[in-house]
């Protein structure tokens, strides 16, 4: 079961929602959402995926940027190509 909470400001007010979802066999994963509603639907989404056996771990997906892409296409991708040179 996912645990959704408020994340908020010094002042009190709500800024986001946190899911973070605990499964025995599985890594701990979190997520912040704008809305409660966008939490419950990753969460629920989630722990569907898990208990289906087809979740993914997506982290390193989603901290990768367009940078380190693009560096990448560059070192490995382009000295294929017929003009790279």
């Amino acid at each position: 079961m996912a645990t959704i909470r408020s994340r908020e400001d010094q002042d009190g007010f709500t800024i986001g929602w946190q899911a973070q979802i605990k499964r025995k066999g599985f890594p701990l994963q979190v997520k912040t959402f704008r809305t409660k509603a966008e939490a419950k639907e990753w969460a629920a989404v989630t722990e569907s995926e898990m208990m289906h056996g087809i979740w993914r771990d997506r982290g390193l997906a989603d901290s990768t940027i367009l940078a380190d892409l693009l560096d990448r296409y560059s070192r490995e991708i382009l000295p294929l190509k017929k003009s790279s040179q």
